[in-house]
């Protein structure tokens, strides 16, 4: 995998700080890969799959566990980032319940 970090160079010489450079596909690029896109000018990354992985296999082993259907009654958000889910764990959506915002 690789990432044309030259051309973000010459990208963000030419928009400057008039638009965000986002990088899509985010979802299985090395970390180091992703610190040099933002060094180099990236200030988004988007990580579809990865959520869409960790959210299918949450509602699959909650489903599976139970006969409550409510997915705002049996998933936290908080669930989707457990290792058990194959997500690591992110501070931003500890405590975080349906509905609300994370502390």
């Amino acid at each position: 995998m690789r990432l044309d970090l030259e051309r973000l160079d010459r990208i963000r010489e030419a928009v400057g700080e008039r638009a965000a450079l986002v990088l899509h596909g985010g979802s299985g690029v090395p970390e180091e890969l992703l610190r040099e896109a933002v060094a180099h000018g990236i200030s988004k990354i988007n990580f579809g799959t990865e959520l869409k992985n960790t959210f299918t296999r949450t509602v699959k082993t909650t489903l599976a566990a139970t006969d409550e259907i409510d997915l705002r009654k049996n998933i936290c958000a908080r669930d989707f980032c457990s290792p058990a889910n194959g997500g690591g764990e992110d501070q931003n959506l500890r405590g975080a319940r349906p509905g609300s915002v994370a502390p």
